[in-house]
């Protein structure tokens, strides 16, 4: 982007040792440039980077709690985030909910956006599913295990179904064994990663994003990109009824499911029998103010002006 400088910084050894560097790296790069705002991604023993000077007003931005399988760890890293939380003197976060979850009463709500990836109107007349994202700890196989129950109960309907994304290798080939062991290969296609750049292909040519996100605590606050993508990209979502899904996902623009196939299954039926409802266009209207541009020009740069007043 014009405007934007990166530097890089090499993670090539020991975890400790890559993130020190990293850390002596931003220090020395802010009292040379002697910015006058630092905005800081949250990320472990960031509140370091306060040494660096006392005249540079600091932002600590947190976009996400923790979200591993792991109890304890969970507990650990949200209790460093509220760590630097009382550090920095400024903060701004994903949302509401994540704000209650961290106990971060003063930080500024900063929203998710997304960008529109794809500008057709779509057709909604078969349903032509796509998931894009990670595939490591989504239970995506459920999804097709779903689509299994459907077609059973729905032999002739025309129905096609895109993964693109990556996992494990123990996670991918589960999926690949999902496909295979549902007798699914004509109907789901496992596409594996695309880079940013290519997506605009897959959202223009189908109608129904799915945000299958496991219903769990770790989760559940948690806002996706992806079902923002697919709603500002004019389509109609399929999603897990976690809190952050439930908030987002207007009536008229899909369904709200359990995260298991029987439930997958039972939100195609509805799909199926709305799909003559869906308009692109009125799905995009309803999300014009979840754009990067629109959050940006709105809500960042007042913000930051506010702290450049401040300090004038």
């Amino acid at each position: 982007m014009s405007g934007v400088n990166v530097t890089y910084i090499s993670m090539q050894g020991n975890k400790f040792l890559v993130l020190i560097r990293f850390i002596r790296s931003l220090i020395a790069h802010i009292r040379r440039e002697k910015p006058e705002i630092v905005v800081c991604k949250y990320f472990p023993l960031c509140s370091l980077i306060l040494l660096a000077s006392r005249k540079t007003q600091f932002v600590l931005d947190i976009r996400s709690a923790s979200v591993t399988t792991n109890t304890w760890k969970n507990s650990i890293s949200d209790f460093l985030i509220r760590f630097a939380y009382r550090r920095f003197g400024h903060t701004l976060i994903l949302s509401e909910s994540l704000r209650k979850r961290l106990h971060v009463p003063k930080a500024r709500i900063m929203p998710l956006g997304a960008d529109r990836i794809a500008d057709t109107d779509k057709t909604f007349q078969h349903l032509r599913l796509l998931y894009v994202g990670t595939l490591n700890n989504r239970n995506i196989p459920e999804t097709i295990a779903g689509i299994r129950i459907f077609r059973d109960q729905n032999p002739g309907t025309d129905l096609h179904y895109t993964i693109i994304g990556s996992g494990s290798p123990e996670t991918e080939d589960h999926l690949r064994q999902a496909i295979i062991s549902n007798q699914l290969s004509d109907f789901v296609d496992f596409a594996g990663p695309l880079p940013y750049t290519e997506l605009a292909l897959p959202f223009q040519t189908h109608n129904i994003g799915v945000s299958f996100i496991p219903m769990t605590p770790y989760y559940d606050k948690q806002p996706p990109t992806k079902t923002y993508e697919y709603l500002m990209s004019g389509m109609a979502v399929i999603a897990t009824k976690t809190f952050e899904n439930r908030r987002i996902l207007q009536p008229h623009c899909g369904v709200l499911i359990q995260d298991n196939a029987a439930a997958f299954a039972a939100g195609l039926e509805r799909l199926q029998q709305e799909l003559g409802t869906f308009s692109s266009a009125r799905i995009r209207a309803g999300y014009a103010d979840c754009s990067w541009e629109y959050i940006v020009n709105e809500k960042l740069y007042p913000f930051l002006k506010q702290l450049h007043a401040s300090k004038a």
